[in-house]
């Protein structure tokens, strides 16, 4: 038998197949949703934590009926797209820390960037403010940043 977490995590790893990026947010509430609560879901691993509606409280879920191809390239591939450049901002991130190289492209997430910050006294805003620019950056400059 397997854990609600364990199929949760295999779901979001079956998305991969047909070419999404997935964080596993859907999968994971579809399978772990509980009535009267609300969850916090964390990933790697998998888990949810259950906070307790208020009494009364109601919840509207509504489907669009809009196509989301988050797989597609062009405007609709945008999903994927995101999710390339928040992992590219997570290795700029990491090298501007000063993270040896291994390290810093190991870092996939804005949230491996928090957890490598440790208990530096700076907030990530502060850090990704100091650190990034807000203008896109250029294929050049990402391999000037990155190397090879």
């Amino acid at each position: 038998t397997f854990t609600k977490e364990e199929i949760a995590d295999f779901t979001r790893e079956c998305e991969k197949y047909v070419g999404t990026l997935s964080g596993g947010m859907d999968q994971a509430i579809s399978i772990m949703g509980e009535k009267g609560f609300a969850k916090l879901i964390d990933f790697n691993p998998v888990k949810a934590h259950s906070v307790p509606l208020p009494l009364g409280g109601t919840f509207v879920i509504a489907n669009s009926v809009v196509e989301s191809l988050k797989a597609e390239s062009g405007t609709e591939g945008r999903y994927n797209l995101r999710v390339l450049e928040c992992t590219l901002a997570s290795m700029v991130l990491g090298l501007s820390m000063g993270l040896p190289k291994e390290k810093a492209f190991a870092l996939k997430t804005l949230k491996d960037v928090q957890e490598q910050m440790g208990e530096k006294k700076e907030t990530p805003i502060e850090v990704l403010q100091e650190k990034l620019h807000t203008e896109p950056y250029t294929k050049k400059e990402l391999e000037g940043i990155l190397g090879d």
